[in-house]
């Protein structure tokens, strides 16, 4: 095409009515629409438009994540165009991004508050919560960010030490109902077995150590039990012990039990590892299975007998043994999704999409949950199953023997995750991140997840291995906690 040719054709663009001009952009991605800006002075007020952004941002909320108050669910009105571009864009440079190796060091925050993490999570892209077995909560503000270590003094905002001198054994925490704090609920098993519910604030101050908390409740139990889940909206906190789950409210420490348990005698070894509060319903994820209960008659009665209750719907995963798991929120837009990844220390990580039931007054048969195979990393061969696709079985004979996962997350939409790869036969250690490689929702089975190593610590000192990890699914930024319960940010 010659250069006249070309001038003819602008210059045709340049007469087009504005609607039809904001029809084509409409196809258009950030890239493209950052590129027409650059051409004239006419076209570069024309994408400044805020339909152009309002349509840029609707498709990316198709496949990434996307910061508060610009999520599906959410109206974009009251955003100016300006402000509109800066969600954009900035989602668009994270996802470039995201999967590329990270140059910069660790930084370890100071000080060192205990020498045993029991959970690490990353709340509203800036919160990082640790809780360690010695009783210790420490809440860090990662918006402070010192050149050489994250001080105590600067960034750590709270330091709560829980009453008691014998370890404490686990730990579930969430945000509040409005988002403007967390709730945590840690427990311990030695007599008797004891839970310490309490609200941390978001709220400005001068922070560690003069910090105010809120002790919301305490739970005592005669049996030993390993807290899972907390409904804050319904004041609800549910526990796991042997085949059971117990759900109480905490306000009134009324109890109901659900029993998981299986007649047949292959599923003595079927443990819970996970639980969420789904809506009317609990989801409880097994090492070889995924149950949905339905939510207990409210408010909760102690007095009343607690029926056997089958679950509403299920579905056997017989060849894999999940170590652990990490579960999505579930998604507000309908139809109702939610998606988990659960790692078989051998065999591999596994990355599922559950399709929730709509609420019914009358319960479904058993045996009706739509799973979905969203991807897989393979670390053995793995046989074809229900729960293994014929793509996943073929993926695995490619990757075997590569080492085991220790540890995962996945964010709350669902869009990324993370997980710790060791190698066998070395001492390396990597943090591997993806993307879902499809939308929520989307039929057919997923093949190989897209993981990237971005860091690798090589180390001999056990003490050193990473045991948990957390991130931001929004920014992209992921916390590390080692054996020795040292934090440290990348």
């Amino acid at each position: 095409m010659t250069r006249s040719t070309d001038d003819r054709v602008a210059a045709g663009l340049l007469t087009l009515p504005g609607e039809v001009f904001y029809h084509i952009a409409a196809f258009l991605d950030l890239a493209d629409v950052i590129r027409l800006r650059k051409t004239c002075t006419i076209l570069c007020d024309l994408t400044r438009e805020k339909s152009v952004w309002f349509d840029i941002i609707r498709r990316q909320q198709q496949y990434l994540p996307m910061p508060p108050g610009a999520r599906a669910q959410d109206s974009l009105a009251e955003y100016t165009s300006s402000e509109l571009e800066s969600i954009a864009t900035k989602a668009y440079h994270i996802e470039r991004t995201w999967k590329r190796p990270r140059q910069t060091p660790l930084k370890r925050f100071t000080p060192h508050f205990g020498s045993f993490i029991l959970a690490l999570e990353l709340y509203r892209d800036r919160w990082l919560l640790c809780v360690y077995s010695e009783g210790v909560v420490a809440l860090w503000d990662l918006e402070k960010r010192p050149e050489a270590e994250m001080e105590s003094s600067a960034s750590c905002r709270a330091c709560i030490r829980l009453r008691g001198n014998r370890p404490w054994t686990s730990s579930v925490s969430c945000l509040d109902a409005d988002d403007s704090g967390i709730i945590v609920a840690t427990t311990r098993t030695e007599g008797p077995s004891t839970t310490c519910i309490f609200r941390i604030p978001f709220t400005p101050g001068d922070g560690y150590p003069d910090y105010d908390y809120e002790e919301v409740a305490t739970i005592y139990s005669s049996s030993a039990q390993i807290v899972r889940a907390i409904n804050p909206g319904l004041h609800l906190v549910a526990f796991s012990h042997s085949c059971y789950i117990d759900v109480i409210d905490w306000r009134t420490q009324e109890c109901c039990s659900i029993s998981v348990r299986s007649e047949d005698l292959d599923e003595l070894w079927n443990g819970i590892v996970g639980v969420r509060f789904c809506d009317a319903h609990i989801l409880c994820i097994k090492t070889r299975s995924v149950e949905l209960y339905p939510l207990p008659p409210l408010p909760i009665s102690s007095s009343a007998p607690a029926p056997r209750v089958p679950p509403t719907t299920s579905r056997a995963f017989p060849n894999t043994t999940f170590r652990g798991v990490s579960i999505s929120r579930p998604s507000p837009s309908s139809p109702h999704s939610i998606s988990f990844l659960a790692y078989d220390v051998l065999r591999g990580l596994f990355h599922y999409t559950i399709s929730l039931p709509s609420p019914s007054p009358s319960p479904s048969p058993a045996g009706e949950l739509a799973v979905r195979l969203a991807g897989v990393h393979a670390l053995t061969s793995l046989a074809r199953s229900p729960s293994v696709s014929a793509l996943a079985a073929e993926i695995s004979g490619r990757n075997t023997g590569r080492g085991f996962v220790s540890a995962c997350a996945l964010g709350p939409e669902g869009r990324r995750g993370v997980w710790i790869e060791r190698t066998r036969g070395s001492t390396r250690r990597s943090v591997v991140v993806f993307s879902a490689t499809t939308p929520l929702g989307c039929e057919g089975e997923g093949g190989e997840i897209d993981g990237r190593p971005v860091y690798e610590v090589g180390s001999y000192d056990l003490r050193d291995d990473l045991t948990h990890c957390a991130f931001s699914e929004v920014t992209g930024r992921i916390a590390l906690g080692t054996r020795s319960g040292h934090i440290q940010v990348l």
